[in-house]
C-alpha cells in the first residue's frame, strides 16, 4: 500500500497515468503484454470507496456534443 499511496499522491498525474505507473511497478500485464491499466483504475476506485486511498477528482477535458443524425429524403 505504501508504494500505491506514493504514486497516487504524486502531483501532476491523472488517474490514467497513476494506473499505468502502478501497473509498471507491479508488472501487472495482460496476456498480450500490455498494461492492465483499466483493471487498475477499477481497483483504485474500489479502494477509494473503501477508504484505503484517495485520488483527485475527475477532470473533464472535453465537452460531450450531441451527434445529430442526418435526415435523408427519399
Amino acid at each position: 500500500m505504501k508504494v500505491i499511496s506514493e504514486i497516487v499522491t504524486t502531483k501532476g498525474l491523472g488517474r490514467t497515468a497513476i494506473s499505468e505507473k502502478i501497473c509498471e511497478q507491479f508488472l501487472w500485464l495482460k496476456a498480450d503484454g500490455k498494461l492492465k491499466d483499466m483493471s487498475c483504475r477499477v481497483a483504485l476506485l474500489r479502494m477509494e470507496r473503501d477508504g484505503w486511498t484517495s485520488c483527485r477528482p475527475f477532470e473533464t477535458k472535453w465537452q460531450w456534443q450531441t451527434v445529430q443524425t442526418p435526415y435523408y429524403v427519399k
